[in-house]
């Protein structure tokens, strides 16, 4: 069964990132739906990395919403809940572990303090970008440094 959600999920995403499903084609459920496909599992990953990671994700994001009012994620805690919200944390996590690995030899900074916050804050929807956008936020921050 867990096959199956897999296809449906990856076949869902697909259809987004292709354009062949719109949220002018399920306007009340759209974010709902991009929200919750970002928030299930992808790639297995060496579990106590993917948790330090998915923890400092979480930091940062802790820092962002104290800071301010940060609309991104109230918004993403209105619509999915906090809960759904924190278990995004190791799909992020795992996103960030792959984009780091693709520039972690010209990357000067740390990983836990520089890296993740400057990698979520150049994603302007962080919880739905695809891998693709989180190695050209990993590359922009690399290059910028």
């Amino acid at each position: 069964m867990t096959d199956t959600y897999e296809k449906l999920r990856k076949g869902l995403l697909d259809m987004i990132e292709g354009g062949r499903l719109t949220e002018a084609d399920i306007p009340e459920d759209y974010q709902w739906l991009i929200l919750t496909l970002a928030t299930a599992e992808t790639t297995p990953q060496d579990a106590k990395e993917t948790t330090h990671t998915a923890c400092c994700t979480w930091e940062h994001i802790q820092v962002i919403l104290r800071g301010s009012y940060d609309t991104y994620w109230h918004n993403a805690i209105d619509t999915i809940g906090i809960i759904d919200v924190r278990y995004a944390m190791h799909d992020i996590a795992v996103k960030l572990a792959a984009s780091y690995e693709t520039v972690k030899e010209d990357y000067v900074g740390c990983f836990d303090m520089e890296f993740i916050p400057a990698v979520i804050d150049a994603l302007s929807e962080p919880l739905v970008a695809t891998q693709a956008e989180y190695d050209a936020a990993a590359l922009k921050i690399t290059r910028s440094d």
